[in-house]
């Protein structure tokens, strides 16, 4: 068989033999070379190993492997790299020992294989065919030990990753058929006689989302890389949980979760099946179908169900979700800290404006929003993991990497943060309330205030510190938004006019004898204009002690400012 040979066989033999020693010359060895080893695999008539224990793996790498005979470059490249850790969501996990002896005897056939194709050999001989046979047929049985090896590894690094979303999804799972037993349970004892829908907080299924975009391609046989090892070592360096490895493990096995199940209906071990039926029952939709999901979380987090079943289980779900927010939330702070009693206060003033809609006013309207805010950022956490039940498979592994719950997470930290810092400050609650109705009170009656409102200006941005300042100085209560910002804020400097409809008494200035008497609205107006707008010298120095303090209170800590003045628009928005 040598380079004069004619048979076909010969010939096709000595063309891929030669193509794939010109692409080792080319790309040496690297994974270029793994299709043209396949060829040459046919051509040799190279015994093809046996690949059934692909079955074995859950669905999504039966899918994205299938039963074909192929070589993923990924796979390969594990075995090269030999490194035996993989950091996943912030937690490092390990490659078994048996796993990197098969990985280093598959680098040994492959470098053997590289050898010979470097061989000086001018042609394709038959003792080359001969050797190449024997190191391809040694290379593809080391192969599928390391690749069943080293997959049935990747599936219980995977599971081990996904616990903090699927103990999440369980407890989202209890509270909902909770949820849903207590309204039919109501909705029988009071009989109606118009016809109702049925309020079950599980949303329809929604577009395609980025995740099922990953799932479909995978299935597709396409060429995609594997979950795990494209992913990078956490830049902290270290794990963010403070369990071990082994108590990892045993609180896995303790919910069931030590392997992987094969179909995605068992994922939680048949209670998506029951979350189905729930949600071929009715779904949600529009404005009434949101109220009603707000009020059942507001009827399970409020202070009245303390002490009931259904409370426990929401903070059951309000922990786990600490933990998924813990390890999955890479565009927030990651919080770990969020506490029930935020949404407490929030589902009680959600509640009292709901059982009473007459006790009205517009500082209640802006608590009202306030609470409505912090619950439907916990209702888009549930509502993802409502959407993800049946299909945690196709989950990515590296939670953080999932942007529909990046999204979720961080709708529900920053409503968290939201009823912390307001709903739970009542003097600051009060002061932020009573600003927004002052301001808007403002806004009717200045056209260019309104307008700066509506557009969000740039020079709105400027104006609001003035703005929240003279409120204080008018009602000292109202003080307590910018003393948030400056704990040391000192008001006695300024020299106020004396007003027609006076300041509220708080020994904090002295007006000056020979200032022109201003009515309140005038003095709004001409802090709207700014320095240098009024005629009058004692009213303008008192507009540049204001700016003043107004620059002070944007500087001195500029993000709290920035959230605070956004927090602001948004109260004053509900009151306009």
């Amino acid at each position: 068989m040598g380079a004069g040979a004619t048979t076909p066989g010969a010939m096709e033999i000595t063309a891929t033999l030669q193509q794939l020693v010109a692409t080792f010359e080319q790309h040496g060895p690297s994974e270029e070379l793994l299709p043209l080893m396949q060829r040459a695999m046919i051509a040799l008539k190279v015994k093809v190993c046996e690949r059934s224990y692909r079955n074995d793996f859950t669905e999504n790498y039966v899918r994205l492997f299938g039963n074909d005979w192929n070589y993923r470059p990924e796979i390969l490249n594990a075995a090269l790299l030999q490194s035996p850790d993989l950091w996943v969501n912030g937690r490092v996990h390990y490659i078994s020992a048996h796993t990197m002896r098969r990985g280093r005897r598959l680098t040994r056939c492959f470098m053997q294989l590289c050898e010979l194709l470097a061989s000086p050999e001018g042609e394709v001989g038959v003792l080359l065919c001969s050797r190449l046979a024997r190191a391809l047929s040694v290379f593809e049985s080391e192969w599928v030990q390391f690749e069943e090896a080293y997959v049935q590894d990747l599936i219980r690094i995977e599971t081990l990753a996904r616990i903090p979303l699927e103990r999440a999804v369980g407890s989202e799972l209890r509270l909902v058929n909770l949820e849903h037993a207590k309204f039919v349970a109501a909705w029988a004892s009071e009989a109606p006689q118009a016809p109702v829908h049925l309020p079950v907080p599980l949303r329809r299924r929604r577009r395609l989302s980025s995740s099922d975009v990953g799932a479909s391609r995978r299935g597709s046989g396409s060429a995609t890389q594997l979950s795990l090892p494209r992913h990078h070592r956490s830049p902290m360096g270290s794990p963010q949980f403070g369990t071990s490895e082994d108590s990892f493990r045993e609180s896995a096995s303790g919910y069931g979760y030590a392997e992987c199940p094969r179909s995605r209906q068992q994922t939680l071990s048949g209670e998506a099946s029951m979350a189905g039926a729930a949600a071929a029952q009715g779904a949600t939709d529009g404005h009434s179908g949101r109220k009603a999901e707000l009020r059942h979380l507001a009827e399970s987090a409020c202070s009245a169900a303390r002490h009931s079943h259904r409370r426990k289980l929401l903070e059951d779900l309000m922990s786990r979700v600490c933990d998924l927010n813990a390890c999955a939330n890479a565009s927030g702070k990651g919080r770990s800290d969020m506490t029930v009693n935020v949404l407490e206060a929030a589902a009680d003033i959600f509640l009292q404006k709901e059982d009473d809609p007459k006790a009205s006013s517009p500082e209640k309207a802006v608590k009202n929003m306030l609470a409505r805010s912090v619950l439907e950022g916990f209702l888009k956490i549930r509502h993802y993991l409502s959407d993800v039940i049946g299909r945690l498979l196709w989950i990515d592994p590296q939670l953080a990497s999932n942007e529909d719950l990046q999204v979720a997470l961080m709708a529900w930290e920053e409503a968290w943060e939201l009823g912390s810092s307001v709903l739970l400050g009542e003097h600051f609650c009060n002061a932020l309330c009573g600003v927004a109705v002052e301001v808007a009170k403002t806004c009717e009656r200045e056209a260019k205030l309104a307008t700066m409102v509506d557009v969000h200006d740039a020079e709105l941005f400027l104006v609001l510190p003035r703005l929240v300042l003279l409120s204080g100085l008018r009602t000292t209560s109202h003080m307590a938004l910018a003393k948030s910002i400056l704990p040391d804020l000192e008001v006695t400097a300024l020299q106020v006019p004396s007003l027609c409809d006076g300041i509220e008494s708080s020994g904090s200035s002295s007006p000056r004898s020979s200032c022109t008497s201003v009515s309140w609205d005038v003095l709004m107006a001409q802090a709207i204009q700014g320095p240098g707008s009024a005629k009058d010298p004692n009213l303008e120095a008192f507009l540049l002690e204001l700016e003043t303090l107004s620059m002070q209170l944007q500087r001195k800590q500029p993000e709290n400012w920035n959230r605070c003045s956004s927090i602001l628009l948004r109260c004053l928005s509900a009151v306009r």
